[in-house]
């Protein structure tokens, strides 16, 4: 734990030395009392400062998902073990990526067992952030002096690209006259050929209910009409003029197909991801298109 003076507390300081210094020159008994006043008050404030950032653990969770150029909020969660509340903790935070480096404080009010706070991020770039928290620091209890603990808490994420909408191509093969055009009932209807990844609103007669018994969560049937000419996202094929447009391009369309609930795959210059659907397929190729070009460490 470490100390650092204030502006108040230099004031302070300075009064308490004059009042030290003339007392010892005058013998005045009354200065002497001040004296004393002043240093057990000096000494008390220093006590409470400590016991208030005494045992407190912090957690990160990072974004759930986060794209370039867009607003997402990462939690902080602070936690206090000891019995009495700690006070006006201040959490320094630090965005680091490609980009750059961006600090934001956050303020805890009070903190008696469990304490969240959401923190505004707005990555600038695709690939790697990582969120830190550098340092808790409080002034309670009377802002003389300010006890700062350094602290390394890191969660790194991924931030995707940027979607750029394009113009959703013909799928002239299979008869439809726009991508993402379904059946009635919006999965297929064919022969049943598995399970798959529940999605919300699916259809009850689509729902495989003894799933929910044997794997403790919903699944779906899939179907042979859901597998019918599957679109592959080629990126190099799309419309942008530079590789960060293609890539902002296909992202949106991996967005605009999941919310359709149509099969897709990828392309990403020669590396293929067979189609599929579903949150994890989806952030599968939503990293590859984020991390493509970046070290991936």
């Amino acid at each position: 734990m470490k100390l650092r003076l204030t502006k108040a507390g230099f004031i302070y300081a300075l009064i308490t030395i004059v009042i030290g210094v003339a007392a010892a020159n005058t013998g005045n008994n009354l200065l002497f009392v001040m004296l004393s006043l002043l240093l057990s008050f000096m000494w008390l404030s220093g006590v409470f400062a400590r016991y208030n950032l005494k045992g407190l653990t912090l957690e990160i969770e990072p974004p759930s998902s986060a794209f370039a150029e867009k607003e997402t909020f990462a939690t902080i969660r602070l936690s206090n073990k000891k019995r009495l509340p700690a006070f006006i903790l201040k959490v320094r935070v630090r965005l680091e990526s490609s980009y750059g480096e961006e600090e934001t404080l956050i303020v805890f009010p009070q903190v008696k067992d469990v304490s969240e706070r959401l923190v505004l991020l707005f990555p600038k770039t695709r690939g790697y952030a990582t969120l830190k928290v550098v340092q808790v620091f409080s002034p309670f209890p009377l802002a003389l002096f300010v006890r700062y603990l350094e602290v390394k808490k890191t969660a790194k994420f991924v931030v995707y690209p940027k979607p750029i909408p394009v113009p959703l191509p013909l799928d002239k093969s299979s008869g439809r006259k726009k991508v993402g055009e379904r059946p009635k009932d919006g999965l297929g209807s064919g022969e049943f050929l598995g399970l798959r990844e529940y999605i919300a609103f699916a259809p009850r007669k689509l729902i495989h209910w003894k799933s929910l018994a044997k794997r403790d969560e919903l699944m779906l049937k899939k179907l042979a009409e859901e597998t019918e000419n599957p679109l592959m996202i080629e990126v190099e094929r799309l419309p942008g003029k530079s590789l960060e447009e293609k890539l902002s391009q296909a992202t949106f369309l991996v967005l605009k197909f999941e919310s359709l609930s149509f099969p897709y795959g990828l392309n990403l210059f020669g590396k293929k991801i067979p189609p599929s659907l579903g949150s994890m397929h989806q952030k599968r190729i939503l990293t590859e298109l984020a991390l493509y070009g970046k070290e991936k460490a």
